[in-house]
Parts: C-alpha cells; structure tokens; sequence
C-alpha cells in the first residue's frame, strides 16, 4: 500500500524568525515567479536557506485542547478561527515549499512527514488514521485514495474557508448543546434560544455536507468507527481514555439509520448523509430540551405543560416520519430494541429498565391499549411483531384528550394562588352512585365534569400525597377543585382509560368515564404487568392475584366506592381513586422505611434486596412515625396526638397485623409489609372521611348504617364462605354491626363448634334487634375493625403463594 512508500520530499528547514521570514518569502516568492523553483524529492536543498513559519510552528499540535474547548462551549471565537487560519497556513505551506514525486500529486505519507516536522510536535499520525483521512479525502474532494493533487489542495483550501466559518457560526451555541456543562453551570436558556441553537446545528450540518464533492461515494460506519479511535489517540493523551468508546457512537448512528430510514447499517452513501443528519439533530434537540425544560419540571403547571406538549408534538413528528419510511407503515420491534441497545450506553432509562426489559414488557402492553378498535385478547396479534403506525396515531389521539383537559385546566386556573377552584362547604361533591346517572360525556371536558360531581378533592396544592379528611373539613384546609388538584386527577383519568381500553370489553370510546372492568379483567392486567413491576420494585413476585385484590379494595375503600357483590365492576371513578391511593400508600411507606433503618436493627435483604427490620422495633416505632407523617391526613394525625407512647405501639401493632401475609416473619418486617400498612392506612382514613359526616371524632350509629350498603355484597361473600348463604337484609345488617362491635370477622369451623358459634351469634343478633343500636365507635376501633377486613379480603384472594421467589 502506498503508506509502505519510501518518502523522499525535500523541504526548505523552517526556523521560527519572523523577521527573516519576510525576506525569505519574498525572495521564495521571487524565485517561485522566475523559474518556478520547489524542492523534489532527491534534491538537496541550499545550505543557508531558511522558511520561517513565526507563531504558526507547532500550532496543529493543540487540535485535541481545541476541540475538548470547542466541544464544552469554551472556546473564543478568535482562537477558533487562529486554529483554521492553522490549517490552512500548514497546507500553503506545504503546497508552496515542497513537490511530490510527481509534479502534480503527493503521497499521503509526504504530507504526513511534512506535518511531523513542522506543525504537529509530539503528534503521531499513525497509518490507520492517514488511511481513515484518505477515505475523508474521497467524499470531501473525489479523486484518488493513493494521492492528493495540486488542484485538490487547492480545493481543499477554500472548503476550509466554509468550515471556519461554518465552526465560528456554530461555536455560539455550543453551551447550549452540552447540556451537562450547562446545567451543572446553572444556565438558563429560552425556548427560543435552544430553538435557534438546533436550527443553527441543522444548517451547519447542510453546509458542512455540502462541501463534500464525491456525492455517490459510499461511506462504511466501521471507517468512522476507526476513525474516531485513531483521532482520539492523535488528539489526546495516547493512554487516556474517553467515556463512550467510538464502537458506541458508530453503533448508535447505524441503529438510528436503521430505524429511521429503513437503509443499509454498514454504509451510507454521501447524498444521503444530510438527511440522516439532519433527523438525528432533531433526536438531539429531543434530549436537549428534555434535559433543559422537562426534566425536573412539573407537567401540572403552566410552563411545564406547555414545554411538554411542545416536545410531545416534535416526538411525535420525528416517530411519524420514520414509521412513514418503512414498508406497511410499521417497524420491526427487533429493530426498536437494537436502537434502544445502542441507546442505553448513552442514557439511562426511566426506572433503571435497560432495552431487554422495554422490549420483553412493553410491545404486548402496547398492541392492548393502542389498538384502535377492542380486539380479543387472545388474538394472534399479541406475538410481538412490529409497532404499527395507527398505534401512534392513536397515542397522539389519547394524548391530545389529556391536554385538551390540561389547557383547559391552565385557562381556568391561571394563577396558581387563585382559589377560584374552592367551592363553599355546602356543594356536594360526592355522589356516592354517580355511575347510576353519568354525564353525557362526550368528550374530555366532560369527563372533568364528572370527576367534579363524583370526586371529593383528595389534593392539597403542593401536596404528592393524598389528603384525606372529612368532606366538611376540605375548604378549611383548602383542599379543592383547583389547577393542581384536577391535574392530578386527569393524570389518573388517563391511566385508567389506557387500563380499561386495552383489558376491558366494557369500554366505551364515546363515553370513557362510563367504562367499567370485572376483576379477572383487572387481574389479566396485572399478570401482563406483573414483570415490570417485579423489575421496578412496585409488585411483589410472590403474590399471584394482586389485580383481584385490588379490586375488592377500589370497590369498597375509596370515596367512589359503590360496594362489592358478584356482579360488581370497578367503575371509572373508583380506579382512578384506587390508583391515587396506592401511589401515595408507596409514598408515606418511603419515608417510614427510612425513619425505621435508621432506629431499628437491621437483618437480611428481602426478595427486592432491600434490608429488613427487626419486628418489635418497628411495633415500637412506627405509631410515632406516622403520627409524625401524616400531615395529609389531619384528623388522624390529631388522633394520634391524644394517645400515650404505649396507645401508639397498639396502634401501630393492630396495623402491621392486617398487612401479614403467607411470607410474613415474626421477627422482621420487610419493605412490602409496609407499603401494604401504608395502602391499608389510606383505605381505613378514606372510609373514616367518607362516613363520618358531622366531621366529630367517632363513627356514630346512623354514619356506621349508612356504611352497610357498602359492604352488603362483602359480607354477602363471605358469609356463603361460612356456611351463610341466602343472606337477607336483615342479616347482612346484623352480621356487619357484629363486626364493628367485636372485631370478629366469621371464621369457617367445624360443624359442631360452627353450630354453637352460631347459636351465639343468632343471640346477640337477636339482642341488637330489640334494643336501640347506636355505638359511638372511636378512630382505633374503627382502624382496627376496617383493617380486619381488609385481611379478610386479602386472605379471600391470595391463592398460591411461593415464599421462595427471588
């Protein structure tokens, strides 16, 4: 190969006196007019003749200073453009005080000995580089990969010109597009700034491009990728390394090419370069807006709504585009998870989840919600193929409802210290069978309006945790119907129709807030969950029905809750309360689990590998903690304060029973055990608000009747479980008035101790009929009692439990 060559090019020694350098080149300029004279390779130069390059010796030496300042935004604009004055001085140089073999051409490697010598100092070009630059050499002017004409330099030269400019141009902004740099240095960029940073890097991008002459010339990304690593060890330390190895960018670029424009990954060809560069500028600006405007930022108020949406509506563009180049308008999920391996070595994904986990997860889960039209679940579409483009086209469809009601919200709450939100104390705010006369919800607005007739305010402004105290009490903690609490709300809304449009056949397009979900439908959710909630810490692995759990629980715990018979479904209103209370549940649980390792004994690593807590410590501990934690729920947390430290530890001790399980220990308590105790707490307050209508301390008679509708079905089921079957009215009555009396909840037993047990239920049962039945019924009591049945109705649902799984 040609960088085996001998070298024999003479050149002129080059000193650094500036004053001789005048009259040299004046002289050489003289010489060069007359008789054309430039050394060749064999002459000899004259002894005493001397070219002296002044302050430009060595200066191609500090390319890797200059780009690691150029890169970081740091980097004067005049020192940027002395560095291309650099180069192009060298190769004048160059072309003026030497010649090549032939007259008209040179060898790389003659270039390459002359830059050594007088412009690089210390710095190697290796022959792997030279080649990669000879491979450059090719699409920037045509021609030969075995030599550089005369007339390219001169070309070369005047390219040169365009990309100085071009690099000053675009130096500007270069904080802008080095988000880290930005962000750790606090800088605060306008929209219309990164905007104008992103236009600028896309006419660079042409321009730049547009210098290359060989326009059919096919480019290989592994060239590229040898490219890097040689320039990398030419502009740095020859022992440093870099963060990201070249085989990752080269990589990233051939899955984005992939992706995008359904092309070859190993080549590209010149012409098609703009365009690909041009869609991988606007995946940038993606990444760099994000990282500017919506990371950390609050999607519930105005300027993160409006960033959000406008970075929704440039992803949506930029996907649409890339789903439009493919054959049948879809894309391979294999390809989907190339690009997303090749991603993830520069990001990390939300949850800590990696592409194996995104692809094994989400196509299934995707096809369910995304599919215009309810399908059968079991249909063969479910076999993870490809995304299609009416998946995206109803996600936009799905989005835009939830904006619509955001804006909408935004326009009506514009101040956020407004309270035009509150309502007087006197509105209803609840209805408790809302579903028996809905709204004619025919679009997004509407289903607001019914989340304002069917749901009490469950937020306090500022509030991540659902505030829970009696609907009397709301406006005098002004907890209301404002910006930040609907917002909360409509996020739910959209969880739950993305639940109930994929897994439920009674789902209603025209009337979403109408829909409903039987629990197996609830279930068959949570199975298709399930591994990603394994992954990311929010399902317990040991537990196989979860979804009928939380079922039961939506249908007899929250506000909305209208009761649980055979016939029950979990109604929009109760979903969206089920999700607010289970997410704030995982909230309060955080912060006890991390007040109690810091008091209490430590043991081994439970099944999510976070450390246990030895049990009578956290009995002893945990009354004080969520009577310290509890500011969301303000009646409770009065009640706490009336009790003694011993009061505190029964309390606490009656709330960690009704979350023991198969897997429980009777010396440690894991993480999961108190994230159930959190979710149970929110269900007790919630009923203990819901009933407790003259706002005073205690459940009273007529509050405690009003409950009965409410558990008629439960007490129904259970007592059919037992031996109890055709239960009446009165009996259902008399059975839940026993509960909340004794705390005793109906075991099965054998036939002859469940005949006497019986016996002696019918007597007291008898007993309360005859006598005026009005129990004044306190705060422990009732948490006591409620937390019973929801153990019992755990139990009723937990199926097989493997105690084993890691």
């Amino acid at each position: 190969m040609f960088f085996n060559q001998p070298l024999g090019v003479r050149q002129y020694k080059i000193t650094k006196n500036i004053f001789v350098k005048l009259l040299v080149s004046l002289i050489t300029l003289g010489l060069f007019a007359s008789i054309g004279c430039s050394l060749r390779i064999g002459e000899k130069p004259a002894q005493n003749t001397e070219i002296n390059l002044g302050d430009q010796v060595g200066c191609l030496s500090d390319v890797g200073t200059v780009l690691s300042q150029f890169l970081n935004g740091k980097i004067k604009d005049k020192e940027l453009e002395a560095f291309g004055e650099c180069v192009i001085f060298s190769i004048q140089t160059f072309e003026n005080y030497t010649v090549g073999e032939k007259s008209e051409e040179y060898h790389p490697k003659e270039i390459r000995h002359f830059l050594h010598q007088y412009f690089l100092k210390d710095k190697i070009i290796s022959d792997a580089m030279l080649e990669q630059m000879m491979n450059l050499k090719i699409l920037v002017l045509g021609g030969s990969k075995e030599s550089i004409t005369r007339s390219e330099l001169s070309e070369f030269i005047k390219i040169i010109e365009i990309w100085k400019k071009e690099f000053v141009a675009l130096n500007r902004y270069m904080k802008v597009y080095n988000w880290a740099t930005g962000i750790e240095q606090q800088e605060k960029f306008s929209v219309s700034a990164v905007d104008a940073a992103i236009a600028s890097l896309k006419v660079f991008v042409v321009n730049f491009l547009g210098t290359f002459q060989g326009r059919f010339v096919q480019y290989h990304w592994n060239d590229l990728e040898v490219l890097i690593e040689e320039f990398r060890r030419f502009a740095l330390n020859p022992h440093s390394e870099t963060s990201r190895p070249p085989r990752h960018w080269t990589l990233l670029i051939q899955k984005f090419q992939k992706l995008s424009f359904n092309t070859s990954e190993s080549a590209i060809v010149v012409e098609d370069m703009a365009p690909l560069a041009k869609e991988m500028v606007d995946g940038l600006g993606l990444v760099i807006k994000y990282k500017y405007f919506l990371k950390g930022q609050k999607i519930d108020q105005e300027p993160g709504l409006t960033h959000l949406n406008n970075w929704v509506q440039e992803a949506y563009r930029l996907l649409n585009h890339a789903v439009l180049r493919h054959p049948n308008e879809r894309i391979d999920y294999s390809d989907i998870h190339e690009f997303l391996l090749a991603l993830e070595n520069f990001f990390v994904f939300p949850l800590s989840l990696t592409a194996d986990d995104i692809y094994e997860f989400f196509p299934k889960i995707f096809e369910a919600i995304l599919t215009p039209k309810p399908v059968d679940r079991s249909s063969s579409m479910f076999l993870k193929k490809s995304f299609r483009r009416d998946f995206l086209l109803e996600a936009i469809s799905l989005y835009s409802d939830w904006y619509e009601i955001q804006s909408h919200l935004s326009r009506y709450y514009p101040n956020e210290e407004n309270v035009r939100g509150v309502q007087s104390q006197d509105d209803v705010w609840f209805q408790s069978n809302i579903s028996l006369n809905p709204l004619d919800a025919k679009t997004p607005i509407s289903d607001l309006q019914r989340i304002i007739r069917g749901i009490p305010p469950i937020y306090k402004k500022g509030e991540s945790t659902v505030f829970l105290v009696e609907i009397k009490k709301a406006y005098s903690y002004q907890v209301s119907h404002d910006f930040f609490n609907l917002s909360q709300m409509n996020l739910y809304r959209t969880i739950i129709n993305l639940a109930m449009r994929g897994y439920a056949k009674e789902y209603d397009p025209k009337s979403t807030m109408s829909s409903a979900m039987t629990a197996q439908e609830l279930q068959g959710l949570y199975e298709d969950l399930k591994p990603l909630g394994i992954k990311v810490g929010l399902l317990d692995p040991r537990s196989n029905t979860a979804g009928l759990r939380s079922f039961n629980e939506a249908n007899l715990f929250t506000y909305a809750s209208d009761g649980l018979t055979l016939s029950a479904k979990m109604s929009f209103e109760e979903g969206m309360l089920l999700v607010g209370y289970l997410w704030s549940g995982s909230l309060l649980s955080k912060t006890l689990y991390g007040h109690l390792i810091q008091r209490c004994e430590l043991g081994g690593n439970d099944f999510r590998g976070q450390k246990k807590i030895f049990r009578s410590c956290v009995e002893k501990n945990m009354g004080e903690l969520i009577r310290d934690h509890v500011n969301t729920m303000p009646s409770l947390q009065k009640y706490l304060q009336s009790l003694d430290s011993k009061s505190l530890e029964i309390y606490a001790k009656d709330l960690l029973a009704s979350s023991w399980g198969e897997c429980s220990s009777e010396d440690w308590v894991e993480k999961s055990e108190l994230n159930v105790t959190s979710v149970i707490l929110h269900y007790v307050e919630s009923v203990m608000t819901r009933f407790n209508l003259d706002a005073n301390p205690f459940l009273e008679g007529s509050e405690i009747n009003a409950a009965i509708p409410l558990f008629t079905g439960f007490i129904q089921m259970m007592g059919e479980s037992v031996g109890m079957k055709s239960m009446d009215t009165q009996l259902v009555q008399d059975v839940f008035r026993h509960i909340v009396e004794t705390g005793e909840i109906p075991e099965k037993k054998s036939w002859w101790k469940g005949l006497r047990h019986n016996v002696q239920l019918w007597r007291q049962f008898r007993s309360r009929r005859g006598g005026q039945w009005n129990p004044q019924l306190g705060r422990g009591h009732i948490t006591s009692v409620f937390a019973s049945i929801i153990t019992k109705s755990m139990k009723q649902n937990e199926g097989a439990v493997n105690c084993k799984v890691h």
